[in-house]
């Protein structure tokens, strides 16, 4: 059994190999050589922050000398290439390889939601033919997926494959999108649905412009036509002049989701954002209501009014195993202007913008308000009058009331 011996100085080894030794020292890898009496190799490691990296090229003895027998790129411990030619080699070595950012710090207590450029920069480390870690549960969607910063940080940190989610209340407040996720095929297949909707548009009279944002809207949505685009080209007629007032207020409660309230537009579309996406309703101690006969609907009132409307109408008749429930919803009515007489009349007569105004009835003339009737001055307790008199400069024996009190000599 022969040994592996490490050699610092290459003697009587294959020219490639020393050029290919100093072209990886300066990308930045490490660089060992390695000798057997059947072939000899350099080991190249990198050791980014996604973990080691190993590119191992073999060189067979022969009788006429070396000769190239490949290569294997080894990630983390796990084959990721084998048999690479010597032409691919030269391309691995001289790129420096990207650093993966270190994805478990959002499991810190003071992680903020993950950003665009770390989401960026793990793509970016990921080698190719692999999914990022991130992107593990959006891989094969079936439609087309916009992705937000999740909530799941700090401690509520579950694990770098739940960085990122969709939008809902999982998703970080306030956050913008940070990719898309589309199906395999989804650009080929959709090109000539595109053309679809849009001859469909120009047939009922839009010009290509519009019939190209018809498609555009359709294809951006979750509506599945089937062929038939009557009725989705229907409902965008109906979203141009959608003034985004909702009609209906919705329950939902599932046992995994618990309790979630949203409002419905009048339109029929669903509009990104709150109030039409659904939010978590919380009981008191923070904890799902698990159905919805211990949802208190005062308190659902009160979710809706919050969001500018008011139920005008009887819930829908709930059954045990019912998960849904409706009620007719309208904005409620404006509030008046606190400069206004609606407005001092609504406030109740407190309308500090009022009060010169009702003195003043006619330009050069103002009538004096009405003055206040004067205090009544508070009766000094007995008890108190000895002190009194002190500090007014009443010095002496004084009677007050049924005993002498002596007031003590001036200083």
């Amino acid at each position: 059994m022969h040994s592996t011996q490490t050699i610092e100085t290459p003697v009587d080894l294959p020219r490639n190999l020393t050029r290919l030794r100093a072209k990886a020292q300066a990308a930045g890898w490490t660089a060992a050589t390695e000798a057997q009496p059947a072939y000899c190799a350099l080991v190249l490691t990198a050791l980014p922050a996604s973990g080691e990296t190993v590119l191992r090229c073999v060189w067979k003895s022969t009788a006429h000398g070396y000769r190239w027998d490949g290569a294997v790129l080894t990630v983390n411990g796990q084959k990721a290439r084998d048999g690479i030619a010597w032409r691919e080699v030269g391309t691995l070595v001289s790129t420096t390889l990207p650093a993966r950012p270190d994805l478990s710090k959002y499991g810190e207590r003071s992680a903020s939601p993950v950003t665009a450029e770390v989401v960026s920069a793990d793509i970016a480390a990921t080698p190719a033919g692999k999914v990022p870690v991130m992107l593990r549960p959006w891989a094969k969607p079936t439609v087309p997926v916009t992705l937000y910063p999740s909530r799941f940080v700090g401690r509520d940190y579950v694990g770098a494959d739940c960085l990122l989610i969709t939008g809902g209340h999982d998703a970080a407040p306030d956050a913008d999108p940070v990719l898309s996720a589309l199906p395999a095929d989804y650009l080929t297949s959709n090109a000539a649905y595109h053309e679809d909707l849009t001859a469909h548009a120009i047939e009922q009279g839009r010009s290509p412009a519009q019939g190209r944002e018809f498609a555009r809207w359709v294809i951006s949505s979750d509506m599945l036509t089937f062929g038939v685009f009557d009725g989705a080209y229907a409902a965008w007629e109906q979203s141009l002049t959608c003034t985004k007032t909702a009609r209906h207020a919705i329950l939902t409660c599932t046992r995994m989701n618990g309790t979630a309230l949203r409002l419905e537009c009048g339109c029929g579309q669903r509009h990104p954002g709150r109030p039409w996406e659904s939010a978590t309703v919380w009981d008191d101690k923070g904890c799902h209501y698990l159905s919805l006969a211990a949802v208190p609907m005062d308190r659902i009132a009160d979710l809706i009014t919050r969001q500018g409307y008011r139920v005008t109408g009887e819930w829908s008749t709930y059954q045990p195993t019912d998960v849904i429930r409706r009620a007719r919803v309208e904005p409620l009515p404006a509030r008046p202007d606190p400069g206004s007489v609606d407005g001092w009349e609504y406030e109740g007569g407190a309308c500090p913008g009022l009060e010169a105004a009702a003195h003043r009835v006619a330009p050069g003339r103002i009538i004096p308000p009405v003055q206040a009737a004067p205090r009544q001055q508070r009766r000094i307790p007995r008890s108190r009058e000895w002190a009194a008199r002190f500090l007014h400069g009443h010095h002496g024996t004084q009677e007050t009331g049924s005993r002498p009190t002596t007031a003590p000599p001036h200083p």
